[in-house]
């Protein structure tokens, strides 16, 4: 899942910098944006549960 997670954000960078037209940037770019997103909630979700719930 590792390799998956990075191969997504070096697209999504290489992406950002390109000198693809914007709606391209847009189409491809804000799906594998919200991919990462999720992945990155679930993670902080998973971590929360480890360490006993919310803790303030």
């Amino acid at each position: 899942m590792y390799a998956i997670r990075r191969t997504l954000a070096v697209i999504l960078l290489v992406l950002v910098f390109s000198a693809a037209p914007i709606f391209l940037k847009l189409f491809i770019g804000l799906p594998i944006f919200m991919i990462l997103l999720l992945d990155y909630e679930e993670f902080c979700f998973q971590s929360k549960m480890k360490s006993g719930g919310q803790q303030k």
